[in-house]
């Protein structure tokens, strides 16, 4: 019987051992992917307001000179990156929300001596239905930040076409 109870020992301690590596790996994946995140909504921020600066300057220098060009074909594509822009500033806020409920979420979650130790309270089940909200509405407005983008570079192209340039 000793035996038994000793290989029951040993296979806690392996099994309390793979749950920590579980655990800490979790850990590093999730910051992997927050950090990546911030990484995408940085990028789409930049491309975005890079290119209705830099059109906004070769509007600027358009309508200043001597020249025949009409800056009004400009306009849809200035429109396509502010729109990028206003969806990657969403994408940001959303994200932040979403970081937040995720720490209201783990506040409000009822710690016990019972097996599985943690359970949800009604409160965090609305919370975790928010965030699940909040989570599409953010991969969404990132989606249209891109897809403005894109937009955007093809009516640039488009209308540069169209002017002779």
């Amino acid at each position: 019987m000793a035996k038994e109870e000793e290989i029951q020992r040993i296979n806690r301690e392996h099994a309390l051992r793979a749950h920590d590596r579980n655990s800490e790996a979790l850990q590093n994946f999730n910051k992997a992917a927050i950090e990546s995140a911030n990484i995408a909504i940085r990028s789409l921020l930049l491309v975005n307001g890079g290119a209705s600066v830099a059109l906004l300057a070769f509007v600027g220098a358009v309508e200043s000179g001597n020249s025949e060009i009409n800056s009004r074909v400009l306009v849809e594509p200035i429109r396509w990156f502010a729109f990028g822009v206003g969806a990657a500033v969403l994408t940001a806020l959303f994200a932040y929300l979403v970081n937040l409920l995720d720490a209201l979420i783990a506040g409000s979650m009822s710690r016990n001596w019972d097996h599985p130790y943690i359970h949800d309270t009604p409160m965090a089940k609305k919370l975790i239905f928010r965030r699940r909200l909040l989570f599409f509405a953010a991969l969404l407005a990132a989606v249209f930040s891109a897809i403005s983008f894109f937009l955007g570079v093809w009516s640039i192209t488009a209308a540069l076409s169209n002017l002779g340039i």
